[in-house]
């Protein structure tokens, strides 16, 4: 948390590590990646970067997320991007980043992996909050509804995206919200190797507690429950802990959190019963789809 503990960080999912820090890359492509010229570098993390670049045999501006060399090293990684190539290449919707191509490039006797996708000229919803620390209520009502769409849309066809949180929601500057980084999909009812039981993987602020437990085993309740917490966040800025030490955070989910409108004064009632209906913490109690909770949430 910062020193203000009304204005929330937005904690990284466990097994990425901001750029604060980071050890040199010495397999770091330079200018071109396949047929992709790279054009700039957008951001850089423990597991990846990120970079604009222009795809030479047509023209497009693309993003593309290329994995560190040390995350290359372990096949589970380069399965994991290429399970997100294919959960955003199967799901074809308009609040949802489209995927293009999966690829490989050998660079400096190594290999770089990476996924190209379509490029979103603006920014993501943390950045907004950050700027404008809430979301008016009719942006952030329009938002969130898009949002949901992609989930149900996502669920529909059995992909749970595991990491629902502002910085995933990308905000483009003309156009609709769309939901990005499928890096922790997971398709519910077949098994995966990709996640160990017992495994948290995820961001801690917005991650039910059974996530928290087993990633693994998690069902579509826990979109939901990250849904609601990103609304009630970008509408208030307040996180709903009591305690600024997120080790602690977790227990207090299990508990219950407080959603109520003492903490939460300018928000409507209806609005938050949804709210702490979807974040109950047992699974069961949430609601059964994405849009059952929006419908309810705006009702």
């Amino acid at each position: 948390m910062t020193d203000d503990p009304e204005v929330p960080t937005d904690p990284e999912a466990t097994q990425v590590f901001r750029d604060q820090g980071l050890p040199p890359d010495p397999v770091e492509p330079e200018g071109v990646l396949g047929r992709y010229e790279l054009l700039r570098k957008l951001g850089e993390g423990g597991f990846s970067r990120v970079y604009k670049a222009r795809d030479t045999a047509t023209g497009n501006i693309v993003a593309i997320k290329a994995l560190r060399s040390a995350i290359s090293r372990h096949a589970d990684n380069i399965e994991r991007l290429k399970r997100e190539f294919e959960a955003t290449i199967a799901l074809s919707h308009r609040n949802i980043i489209q995927a293009i191509e999966f690829g490989e490039e050998g660079f400096r006797g190594n290999w770089i992996h990476f996924l190209v996708m379509e490029f979103i000229d603006g920014w993501d919803l943390a950045a907004a909050m950050k700027e404008l620390r809430t979301i008016p209520s009719r942006k952030a009502r329009s938002i969130i509804s898009d949002i949901a769409s992609a989930v149900s849309f996502a669920h529909g066809r059995g992909f749970l995206h595991r990491d629902i949180k502002p910085h995933n929601i990308l905000l483009p500057a003309e156009g609709v919200p769309k939901l990005s980084d499928f890096g922790l999909v997971k398709v519910f009812g077949a098994e995966s190797a990709l996640t160990r039981t017992g495994e948290t993987l995820g961001t801690i602020a917005y991650m039910p507690p059974e996530q928290y437990r087993d990633a693994k085993s998690v069902t579509p309740a826990c979109d939901i429950y990250s849904l609601a917490m990103t609304y009630l966040v970008m509408r208030t800025a307040k996180y709903p802990f009591e305690s600024q030490h997120q080790s602690e955070w977790h227990s207090e989910k299990v508990a219950g959190l407080h959603i109520t409108k003492q903490r939460y004064p300018e928000m409507p009632d209806r609005e938050l019963a949804a709210i702490a209906r979807a974040l109950s913490p047992m699974p069961d109690q949430r609601h059964n789809s994405a849009d059952q909770f929006v419908n309810e949430l705006f009702a």
